[in-house]
């Protein structure tokens, strides 16, 4: 590979990312809110021309046990994954990588594990996209429309449990009662489904972090990593 990629993903094009953009735990300052960071994040990720080295669709096949693992220890799946994105040092980890009001608030300096470990509990989606971002923001890698149809997919059906299940409560008819509780279990078996194929797809993307980077400085821990370095092969 040359200079400036992660096994196959090249990012010597792409513009360079802050913290609050990318793994190591960053969150933005006291005077800028999330959703400002977010408008800053999402502007980025339109430069990001990589693709994820497995597909969300072939993600269970490329990596089966594991697959198997993130569905059945969702919880246990997206703690150890985090780590090992912020280089197994949660020194600088905050509560959803600073894009929750609370976080920084929480005492995650004094105990960010167990603060780590209430995040993938307390609110698991978040934790996962969270993941995702973080590796999207490091290796520069862009969803595909696929990936983007499969997970909004998701979601709508979640929400649309969620409207029939409140029309059912509010009309009290036994019918929208039946299609609520349909709903509510397709919309439960593709939630599973799609973020175990979305961890396995992240944990595969890891396997092309560069084993020479290292996490930013203690002393500057707002500064991205620092490139990896690579020979060109002779």
């Amino acid at each position: 590979p040359r200079p400036g990629c992660f096994g196959n993903v090249d990012i010597s094009l792409a513009p360079p990312v802050t913290m609050q953009q990318q793994g190591g735990g960053g969150f933005p300052p006291r005077g800028h809110g999330p959703d400002k960071k977010r408008l800053v994040m999402a502007d980025a990720r339109k430069s990001y021309t990589n693709n994820w080295t497995t597909p969300l669709t072939t993600a269970p096949c490329s990596n089966p046990t594991y697959c198997l693992y993130a569905a059945c220890c969702a919880q246990c799946a997206a703690y150890s994954q985090r780590k090992e994105i912020m280089f197994n040092d949660l020194t600088n980890y905050t509560c959803c990588n600073g894009d929750m009001c609370i976080s920084g608030r929480v005492g995650e300096k004094s105990c960010p594990e167990f603060c780590l470990c209430c995040e993938v509990c307390c609110c698991f989606p978040s934790a996962v996209a969270t993941s995702r971002f973080m590796i999207q923001d490091e290796q520069r890698v862009e969803n595909t429309k696929c990936d983007n149809f499969i997970i909004g997919f998701m979601l709508c059906l979640n929400q649309l449990a969620c409207l029939f299940r409140i029309a059912a409560m509010i009309s009290g008819n036994d019918e929208i009662q039946q299609i609520a509780d349909i709903l509510d279990c397709i919309a439960d078996i593709t939630y599973c489904t799609v973020c175990a194929c979305m961890q396995t797809q992240q944990q595969q993307q890891l396997k092309q972090r560069d084993p020479n980077a290292r996490p930013p400085s203690s002393n500057n821990p707002m500064a991205p990593p620092p490139p990896p370095r690579t020979n060109h092969p002779k």
